[in-house]
């Protein structure tokens, strides 16, 4: 018997059962795996439970190409959803009747709480679904199917701690910047306001991303320790001693040398593990109970669809070039077409630090954004870094611009009308061209539409600020 399941709880759990009732019991991670070991071993195995749902060979595809080869080999779908949902994801109708349902570890459901759940099987009375063209039959199946199984409850991982509704499950990266040695955290999750607890970071220090059940003692007491000398890695174990609570949590940190590490506890739910940068390019992975240390990034996830999610981060942030808050951006929603929290969408942020780089010189908070609630929280995350951008990055030499009497021309009309309900406008009369009037009623209009770091008294302006001027107006 194979069982596919891209769940390792479900996998270990299936095993351990129906080895207990007589079977040989091999396991497969994914559709591709389980071809594999078809091929591999053509004369072993009689019978395939595989998941529906899976990334990458969903359990109907693979079902499909069994069948394509004229294997003899029977395939039963395990699931916990409803049968329409079968249907939708391309199970076959006739093959509603042999549906063996929730055959899960205890699965989250829509309030995010895990319960553990009990094995049965669906089917047909009188009907055997494991007899093969080779003339074995697997009957007392549907002994087990409808006693010792039903009776079992699934253990594979612990019941849910009381704390289960704190945890901020979600997948993360932290990073630094060779080139600028900027340092950053972004994060989503299906949990509201997750900017609030899990990034940290501190210019010339480092960038922590606390989760699962955060500690923020990783964040406080990290950066202090990285401060104070300490690398990525030699901070993780030092707060790890002391953590009563290990097993709950995921962490990663990259400190101002570039020095990265990450920690999956135990107790945290599938899919859960991390990948940090090495330092020739490529990624080191690592999983439950592991410390593990590399370069330039962390990107850790728990609760995950699949591996694919952190793979994609790591992949992802290498390959983009440009600024760290784009490369983390790219990263973050490459890591969501992986897969991405099994609960769905709900927060995100992304927090860069540089020295001297926040609000007109005055903090190191060079970009600091945080989406409390959203349906598609790394779009709006997106947008508003699209925003932050424009109102408090300054200018770049190749968007600046001679202000031409044509541009006077565009300008002078909302000078002339704005600001409305006021008892004077900006420009009291037509001037045609940047005159030393028109540049100052500009000034003071551009501080009062907040273009506070790219205003310019010099003849020139931000051709990415005129044309958001303009948009405005025509929207209006």
């Amino acid at each position: 018997m194979l069982v596919v399941d891209d769940d390792a709880g479900v996998r270990e759990l299936s095993r351990r059962v129906l080895e207990r009732a007589g079977y040989t019991v091999h396991t497969a991670a994914d559709g591709r795996e389980a071809l594999a070991w078809l091929d591999d071993s053509p004369d072993v195995v009689h019978l395939v439970l595989t998941d529906v749902v899976m990334p990458g060979m969903s359990g109907p595809e693979l079902a499909g190409e069994i069948r394509g080869r004229g294997s003899p080999v029977r395939v039963l779908f395990t699931s916990g959803y409803a049968d329409d949902t079968m249907l939708r994801h391309g199970v076959p109708p006739a093959d509603l009747h042999l549906l063996h349902k929730p055959f899960s570890a205890g699965r989250p459901d829509d309030q995010g709480a895990r319960s553990p759940r009990f094995m049965s099987i669906a089917m047909s009375p009188g009907v055997d679904p494991v007899s093969s063209a080779k003339g074995r039959s697997m009957a007392p199946f549907r002994t087990l199917a409808v006693t010792l199984l039903a009776a079992i409850p699934l253990a594979a991982q612990p019941a849910p701690p009381g704390h289960f509704h704190k945890l901020a499950h979600t997948y993360s990266i932290v990073a630094w910047d060779s080139v600028t040695g900027d340092l950053g955290v972004v994060v989503q999750s299906k949990f509201p306001n997750v900017g609030g607890l899990v990034p940290w970071a501190r210019a010339g220090v480092g960038a922590v991303a606390t989760q699962s059940l955060a500690n923020t003692a990783y964040g406080e007491q990290g950066l202090t320790l990285l401060a104070q000398g300490a690398s990525a890695e030699e901070a993780l174990h030092i707060i790890m001693r002391s953590d009563t609570l290990l097993g709950d949590r995921q962490v990663g940190l990259v400190d101002a040398r570039g020095n990265a590490a990450s920690f999956t506890g135990e107790r945290t739910f599938d899919w859960a593990g991390g990948r940090v940068g090495k330092p020739g390019g490529g990624s080191t992975v690592g999983g439950k109970g592991e410390v593990i240390a590399g370069r330039g990034f962390a990107a850790q996830a728990n609760i995950m669809v699949s591996d694919q999610t952190v793979a994609n981060m790591a992949e992802t942030f290498e390959r983009t070039p440009g600024a760290l808050a784009d490369r983390l951006m790219a990263a973050l929603a490459a890591g969501q077409a992986g897969g991405g929290d099994k609960r769905g969408m709900q927060s995100a942020a992304l927090l860069v630090v540089r020295a001297g780089a926040g609000y007109l010189g005055a903090t190191d908070r060079f970009i600091d954004i945080r989406v409390y609630d959203a349906p598609d929280p790394i779009a709006e995350l997106a947008r508003l870094l699209a925003l932050h951008k424009l109102h408090f990055f300054p200018s770049v030499p190749e968007d600046l611009v001679r202000l031409t009497p044509g541009r006077v021309a565009l300008l002078e009309p909302i000078l002339l009308r704005e600001p409305v309900g006021q008892p004077t406008t900006w420009l009291r009369q037509p001037e045609g061209s940047a005159t030393p009037q028109f540049l100052e009623a500009l000034r003071d209009f551009m501080y009062w539409e907040n273009y506070d770091v790219r205003v310019r008294m010099d003849g020139l302006i931000d051709r990415v600020v005129l044309e958001d001027i303009l948009a405005k107006r025509r929207e209006d």
